[in-house]
């Protein structure tokens, strides 16, 4: 499994209307996440004025994104998403972060 971590900052005063839009936004995104077969879980924060995706697939990340961003509740959502932070993905390829460390208690399973 893979997981990507993509952060965006937010414009100023913007995290409270952050946290209603993914809440608005979560029933159908989940119900369109549901048909991604190589998505794993895709998990939001908000903090200190940055919005962070976590994702965990298998595969190709820009094929998860692909399909996410056919399903009409990802647009919908990335429209009123877009005018709350201060650059986009495809503005700021630099908003993935690299993985410099990690631990799973599975690999010390016994």
């Amino acid at each position: 499994m893979e997981r990507a971590v993509l952060m965006f900052t937010l414009k100023p005063g913007k995290e409270q209307e952050v946290e209603a839009l993914n809440a608005e936004f979560e029933p159908r995104q989940r119900e369109a996440n549901g048909r991604i077969a190589s998505l794993r879980g895709w998990d939001k924060f908000v903090l200190k004025g940055k919005y962070v995706d976590v994702i965990d697939f298998e595969g190709s990340l820009d094929d998860v994104l692909a399909q996410a961003g056919q399903a009409e509740a990802h647009q919908q959502f990335l429209e009123r998403m877009h005018p709350l932070i201060e650059e986009t993905r495809e503005e700021v390829p630099g908003c993935f972060m690299k993985r410099i460390s990690h631990y799973s208690s599975a690999e010390h399973a016994g």
